[in-house]
């Protein structure tokens, strides 16, 4: 009796390891096997040409892909990193997932939906940065930030409050990052510090006159003085910026 006990269990997990075995398979075959998965395959290809420096076309490497997918090796080892996340019966649900029609469209979709989609984020995220940027132009209005050229940059050796130069240009990743905080320092320092600007494209004289050789280029002049007492080239972060101002004051 004990006997047949023991072998009806052993046949029960045999029978289980074939199912987890089985189910498994198909979750593979649908994730790597099917045609929404050539673009990858063919990468993966052309990427082991690459490094092998092999003389072969990466059809011919899927192919072979393909035909050894099923070996009992190849299984095993992309069925691996399965084992401790996912139970006999998740893996169940999981093939369950692969084989629903709704799946295997949306897998054969999803590619163009989320190019799709990438391109509304960018929309929606670029319509975010023109309002912003239209809101930092009406503060620069109400903080008088300076917009420097040869014909007014006197005003600089003539104002009795410190100035400080932004000098940039609409192509420099950092100095557009750098603007708004910028515009948010004249605002908090207004009455205190004059800001000023010098888009170096339109000006690239006047920024020479300041020594500048890098872009953003923060020129600090003390009032009344035309050269420059500090110079900081480089993004700065909001804190770092206050900082050297504070050291500028003293």
């Amino acid at each position: 009796m004990k006997r047949m006990i023991a072998c009806f269990l052993v046949i029960g997990c045999a029978g289980f390891a074939s199912n987890r075995t089985e189910d498994l398979k198909v979750v593979l075959e649908k994730t790597f096997l099917q045609p929404q998965c050539d673009p990858l395959l063919n990468m993966m290809a052309m990427e082991a040409i690459s490094e092998t420096e092999k003389k072969i076309e990466s059809e011919v490497l899927i192919e072979q892909f393909r035909k050894q997918f099923n070996d009992e090796k190849t299984l095993q080892k992309f069925s691996k990193p399965y084992e401790t996340v996912f139970s006999d019966a998740e893996i169940k649900e999981l093939r369950k997932i692969h084989e629903n029609p709704v799946w295997e469209k949306y897998s054969r979709e999803g590619m163009p939906i989320f190019q799709a989609q990438l391109e509304n984020m960018k929309e929606a995220f670029k319509e975010l940065a023109v309002n912003y940027s239209a809101e930092k132009k009406e503060l620069i209005a109400a903080a008088d930030v300076l917009e420097l050229t040869q014909d007014n940059f006197n005003q600089v050796a003539e104002s009795k409050l410190p100035v400080i130069i932004d000098v940039n240009a609409s192509w420099c990743h950092s100095c557009q990052m750098i603007s708004p905080i910028v515009d948010e320092l004249s605002e908090k320092y207004k009455g205190k510090i004059q800001f000023a600007k010098i888009d170096i494209d339109s000006q690239n004289a006047l920024a020479e006159q300041y020594g500048v050789t890098a872009l953003p280029t923060i020129v600090f002049i003390k009032p009344g003085q035309k050269a420059p007492a500090m110079k900081s080239v480089g993004y700065m972060s909001k804190k770092d910026f206050e900082a050297k101002i504070n050291e500028f004051l003293k």
